[in-house]
């Protein structure tokens, strides 16, 4: 089974719904939200307002993850689950009696490699954008359909799309974030294309101003839906128990990120659980590094956001 990273495979710098997505070498441009340049190439930002939650690391902050990950494990760290641990406990979640009581099994693994190289053949006859395109084409109309139910339940959520978000939160940055804006950009803002552009085209200007200006208006927003924000993390939760964690590192990382968006402190565990396994999923590390500061969106339970930077610095 391969080992998926925040690099993504797709060859896109976009990601992390946060400053940083991606290793820990010198950025060139936000590989989160694709507005560039915004970082120097000593690694250290510029005062760009990442749209995708912001720039916990303030202006002229290094966006290396490692010191942010290794000082909050040094003081925070001593309660985390270790990552064998949590494979253990993922483990045991998929023995028989199912997923957290709810009567699910295991997913194919086989299958989830099976879309993999499904994925990455599309990459090689038709390209990258293309290839994103289509996968997210196929993906949204169930997706959204469920998501546009609230009593939908994950088990209510077929097998299939299961895996076809997982294989697009390992292999595209870019799916990935597309249906993260699902989750927390206001509906009335966007609709599927705007969806498909956001994954195939992430760095095309008016894409990526499109995106800075709703997730701004959505980080800034007094209120939000917190259900559906809890629908998805229920769903990615009961995903990750049905597939060994080497699959589930992106999806957990986006779990952590939908936890901090709702104001919900233990998105630092899930980070720091993520990071333990992999160093490289920066979201990650941004989760854990904003949830340390207490840095929340505007609607989110006790936050602070008084020292949230403007959108434009």
């Amino acid at each position: 089974m391969h080992k998926f990273s925040d690099a993504g495979f797709d060859g896109t710098d976009t990601a992390g719904i946060a400053h940083g997505s991606s290793v820990f070498t010198a950025f060139r441009h936000c590989r989160s939200c694709t507005i560039w340049p915004t970082c120097n190439v000593d690694n250290t930002f510029s005062d760009h307002k990442c749209p995708l939650g912001w720039n916990p690391f303030r202006s002229a902050a290094t966006v290396d993850a490692r010191p942010v990950w290794v000082a909050m494990q040094d003081g925070q760290g001593a309660d985390m689950v270790s990552n064998n641990e949590h494979s253990e406990e993922a483990g045991m979640n998929r023995e028989d009696d199912g997923v957290a009581g709810l009567g699910m099994h295991p997913l194919p693994e086989a299958r989830l490699e099976g879309m993999r190289r499904e994925y990455f053949e599309r990459m090689t006859d038709i390209g990258t954008a293309s290839a994103a395109a289509r996968w997210i084409a196929d993906l949204l109309p169930p997706w959204l359909t469920w998501l546009r139910e609230p009593e939908m339940k994950p088990q209510d959520l077929d097998d299939e799309v299961q895996l076809m978000l997982v294989t697009g939160f390992n292999i595209s940055l870019a799916v990935r974030d597309a249906i993260i804006m699902t989750v927390v950009a206001d509906e009335s803002q966007w609709d599927e294309g705007v969806i498909s552009r956001f994954a195939a085209h992430p760095h095309d200007k008016d894409v990526a101003q499109s995106m800075s200006t709703m997730l701004t208006a959505a980080f800034e927003e007094p209120e939000s839906d917190e259900r559906r924000c809890v629908r998805v993390t229920e769903l990615l939760h009961t995903i990750s128990g049905r597939l060994p964690a080497e699959c589930t590192r992106q999806l957990r990382a986006v779990m952590a990120y939908l936890k901090w968006w709702r104001g919900d402190e233990s998105a630092l565990y899930d980070a720091l659980g993520v990071l333990e396994e992999d160093e490289r999923v920066t979201l990650a590390a941004i989760v854990a590094a904003a949830v340390t500061r207490h840095v929340y969106p505007a609607h989110a339970c006790g936050a602070e956001t008084e020292d949230a930077p403007t959108a434009g610095t």
